[in-house]
């Protein structure tokens, strides 16, 4: 064959099949190292799953079992977090602050204790929810049109040894605001029970 021959055969070659010839010739295997590797994360990832699901020990912790404490635990988890405007006395006036906090009345009122200055000794006792006669303890209610709710709130006694005064009213205000705010309920009544 001659010369200008062969460069006329490989001028007639259609472009499209030298690329798909490029393409096969550069297309490897996958390397088994990568299945491996695959494998192996699969295989960690089932044994972690068995290791939660089956616990190894029935430990018990104060005569109760280490699950149901753990169930528990994750229950705590669950109460919903919101901003939740906190009311305070700063130089005598009223003011405010939004803290991320768990929606119960005892983190809500610990929160209103730590930014008044009010000492540990002070408790919340109980917080009862009443809608039109009707008693909930500790909790939200539901609010249907026309419903008429009051809140008692009961606090140890010793919180009046903060109350001064020049404070005493703006001080109760401001743990009315606190308390009655954070819920979307908007309360008819409020009682504040000394005990």
């Amino acid at each position: 064959m001659k010369k200008e021959q062969f460069y006329e055969i490989l001028a007639n070659i259609d472009e499209n099949a030298i690329k798909e010839a490029e393409i096969k010739i550069n297309t490897k295997p996958k390397s088994k190292n990568l299945v491996y590797a695959f494998t192996a994360i699969a295989c960690i990832a089932i044994i972690f799953v068995i290791g939660v699901m089956f616990p190894h020990s029935n430990n018990t912790v104060n005569g109760e079992s280490q699950q149901f404490v753990s169930m528990a635990s994750e229950t705590e988890i669950d109460i919903e977090q919101k901003d939740i405007t906190i009311y305070y006395l700063n130089n005598d006036e009223i003011v405010s602050s939004s803290l991320y906090l768990p929606c119960t009345s005892e983190e809500v009122f610990n929160s209103w204790k730590t930014l008044n200055g009010i000492g540990e000794e002070v408790e919340l006792i109980s917080v009862k929810i009443e809608n039109n006669g009707t008693e909930s303890i500790n909790s939200t209610a539901t609010y249907n049109t026309g419903d008429r709710f009051s809140i008692n709130v009961t606090v140890t006694k010793n919180l009046q040894n903060y109350c001064t005064n020049q404070n005493k009213d703006k001080l109760l205000e401001s743990l009315k605001l606190t308390l009655t705010g954070y819920s979307e309920i908007k309360f008819d009544e409020y009682n504040l029970i000394f005990e």
